[in-house]
């Protein structure tokens, strides 16, 4: 007899869904799914509008009033005021350039006048993000928060839709995942992993991520700043878990081929057993190296019809 959890109405739902494919479902299993939740510095340019007074700097050096006594007397400061910094600054972002106590303005500084240039600031952020442990692409970005799949080692924002080929309308209808410190999960677990969640493999390391890919993924999210650099190669990881139910799937060569299925502890406001195609992918291969998982999985918590 086929082997089931206590999700009857999934099962009833399911059990012919890959009768043409030549597969019978075998059970319905609650399981975890590894991720990262990581920390990092990160450098990032942006464009910063000039102040009022760097604008009068420059319209009194472009209509001729150049020298740097011309400048202050006009103004109304000493010369050695300290609001002639500004000075300084205006030459280190290559607006004009000093000589002999003397100023020009540049190309850069005039069409920074014309509104069709801005100056860029770089400054360190604390970047966060969720990583999938196993593939490698990038998703979404929204407020610097993410994940990182530690089986598909792909980036994703847990408020958006892992899957990103879905319709508009799905995604907007889309909650959130339910996200859960893994370390609970072991405390409750003798500080050991449960037998239904798949294990981490890629803790993630600077190494690890093409900084090109990464810059290209993050500038693409994220259009008022953009990637300079990593501040350093350190990265903050925690492990984090989204519970979803499996539903495994038997030919008669013994075959197996997993669905992925969200359900009420997956998301923040259940809508439906939505199949997770990227993680049932990953799943598969996961479980094609790792007969133990499906056999844990029957045997701990399969149920006979």
């Amino acid at each position: 007899m086929a082997k089931k959890n206590k999700y009857q109405n999934i099962y009833n739902t399911f059990k012919n869904h890959k009768t043409t494919e030549g597969y019978e479902l075998k059970g319905v299993y609650e399981m975890f799914y590894p991720f990262w939740q990581c920390k990092q510095k990160i450098v990032i340019e942006k464009d910063v509008e000039i102040d009022k007074f760097s604008k009068i700097l420059l319209e009194l050096i472009k209509t001729g009033i150049s020298s740097h006594s011309e400048i202050c007397s006009f103004l109304g400061i000493k010369e050695d005021d300290f609001v002639t910094m500004q000075f300084h600054y205006l030459i280190k972002n290559d607006l004009i350039t000093e000589n002999n106590n003397s100023y020009n303005i540049e190309l850069k500084g005039v069409e920074f006048l014309k509104n069709k240039r801005k100056i860029q600031n770089t400054e360190t952020i604390e970047f966060e993000y969720f990583y999938d442990d196993l593939s490698m692409e990038l998703l979404d970005i929204v407020n610097y928060k993410y994940l990182y799949n530690d089986l598909s080692k792909e980036y994703f924002n847990p408020d958006n839709p892992i899957d990103s080929n879905i319709s508009e309308n799905k995604k907007k209808q889309f909650s959130g995942y339910q996200v859960i410190q893994t370390h609970k999960l072991k405390k409750n677990n003798n500080n050991s992993l449960p037998k239904n969640h798949l294990q981490f493999k890629n803790r993630p390391i600077l190494s690890k991520i093409n900084q090109s890919d990464f810059a290209e993924f993050f500038n693409k999210q994220k259009k008022d700043i953009s990637f300079y650099d990593y501040d350093n190669n350190k990265i903050e990881t925690h492990e984090r878990s989204i519970q979803f139910l499996l539903l495994e799937f038997v030919n008669d060569e013994n075959q197996i081929d997993v669905e992925i299925r969200q359900f009420k502890s997956s998301v923040r406001e259940f809508g439906g057993y939505v199949l997770e195609e990227n993680i049932s992918k990953e799943t598969n291969k996961y479980i094609k190296t790792n007969d133990d998982f499906i056999n844990e999985l029957r045997s701990t918590f399969g149920n006979k019809v």
